[in-house]
């Protein structure tokens, strides 16, 4: 590689949108049980912008109670986002009978701007429960100045 091509590779690492924001997404998570009496009948997510950060809360049906999430908020390879939502079974003793858990998750490390958002819950067993593509993208706003 010749210093032209290094330079040329240089100066679009500095453009935006040409590289990484640098910023670091994380997806914090809450969880609680509910009963199958509870569980709404539209299944897509509930979703909320904010000031950097988007709010993303929707029910999860699990393969079977005593469940536990965890979250993850990855770049997506449709210049989108992509939040995983995984089942994994708990350890030591359970009381819960309902496989429903009603999660919000409050998503991190999104540049401002408008974003398309997937949401993909996966079972404990590895296999894609359900995916929904956001009909609109997420708006990421910066805090009032």
């Amino acid at each position: 590689m010749n210093r032209n091509e290094m330079a040329l590779i240089g100066m679009l690492l500095l453009v935006p949108g040409c590289a990484d924001s640098g910023l670091q997404l994380e997806a914090d998570l809450s969880t609680s049980v509910i009963p199958a009496t509870a569980v709404d009948a539209d299944p897509q997510p509930r979703v909320e912008s904010g000031f950097h950060e988007i709010t993303v809360r929707q029910v999860f049906t699990a393969r079977g109670p005593c469940r536990d999430l965890k979250a993850l908020l990855t770049r997506d390879f449709s210049e989108g986002y992509l939040l995983r939502i995984e089942a994994r079974e708990r350890e030591g003793p359970c009381e819960d009978d309902s496989p429903h858990l009603h999660y919000t998750a409050v998503l991190r490390g999104l540049p401002e701007g408008t974003h398309p958002l997937r949401v993909v819950h996966v079972g404990a067993d590895g296999r894609t429960l359900n995916e929904t593509v956001l009909a609109h993208p997420v708006l990421v706003t910066a805090a009032p100045r």
